[in-house]
């Protein structure tokens, strides 16, 4: 065919369509945040703190997905979860000027989140390790860890023989970091009210006060999971990019503002 056939033509912006818009795909994921490196790849925080003590407080799976997913014998609370369920009990958020019925324990993706946030349960516990599933003597020749810490508070009963992760990272030792704040612990009356469902105020597209949203999302990201409010729904646990973990910023409360018609 010859340069100036028209078959070649379309053919020469067709490749040209596709190199040019796979750019600009790349340049929309280059502005987005990697969950590898970030503090949830929990592989490369023990790497990157080698010989601070953390090397003996968690197993180091050396991969980035395990300590949340297993695409074997996961839970079902979150997708191919590597978790189990958290069982609390837990305190409920509650307050006189509220709609929306709270339940009496979180529910769905909440409980995968919480199965580390809560503090009941070790970090690096996992249903199903790397390799054949069973306790391996080492992962990528890195051998298990002497102690097994859990995200629980100062003062907070700590079920998790290895100990607490705020013996380092809290308010008395906080190295190097204090993130405390992180663990939300199994009294969840001081944070925002999770689990509740979104349109229970008047039956119909949002509750009385908020914004409607189209289906299950807003438009900035933020997302509601099967009609409910969940710690998902502001948080993007894949995506740094907006610290700690948001689905977008929340500069002049515009997260916020995404459901609060204020």
């Amino acid at each position: 065919m010859e340069g100036n056939d028209p078959l070649v033509r379309k053919i020469r912006w067709f490749a040209f369509a596709v190199v040019w818009f796979g750019f600009l795909a790349l340049g929309e994921m280059a502005e987005a945040g990697s969950i590898v490196g970030s503090k949830h790849d929990l592989s490369s925080v023990i790497t990157k703190f080698m010989g601070s003590g953390m090397e003996n407080e968690m197993n180091d799976y050396g991969e980035v997905c395990v300590y949340c997913h297993t695409p074997h014998g996961a839970n079902d609370i979150a997708p191919l979860w590597n978790r189990n369920t958290p069982t609390g009990p837990y305190q409920m958020y509650a307050s006189p000027t509220m709609e929306a019925t709270v339940p009496g324990t979180p529910t769905g993706i909440s409980l995968a989140c919480l199965s580390c946030h809560d503090g009941t349960i070790a970090v690096d516990s996992v249903r199903n390790q790397p390799g054949s599933g069973a306790v391996a003597s080492s992962w990528y020749g890195k051998p298990p860890a002497a102690y097994h810490y859990a995200m629980s508070a100062p003062g907070q009963a700590n079920p998790s023989p290895g100990g607490s992760c705020a013996a380092c990272h809290g308010t008395s030792n906080p190295y190097p970091h204090n993130a405390v704040v992180k663990y939300l612990t199994t009294d969840l009356r001081d944070d925002h009210p999770i689990s509740i469902v979104y349109s229970e105020a008047d039956g119909a597209n949002h509750a009385v006060g908020f914004n409607a949203p189209v289906g299950e999302k807003f438009p900035n990201g933020v997302k509601l999971y099967s009609g409910r409010v969940e710690c998902a729904s502001c948080h993007n646990v894949h995506d740094p990019a907006v610290p700690p973990f948001l689905r977008t910023s929340n500069a002049n409360s515009s997260l916020c503002k995404t459901c609060h018609i204020k």
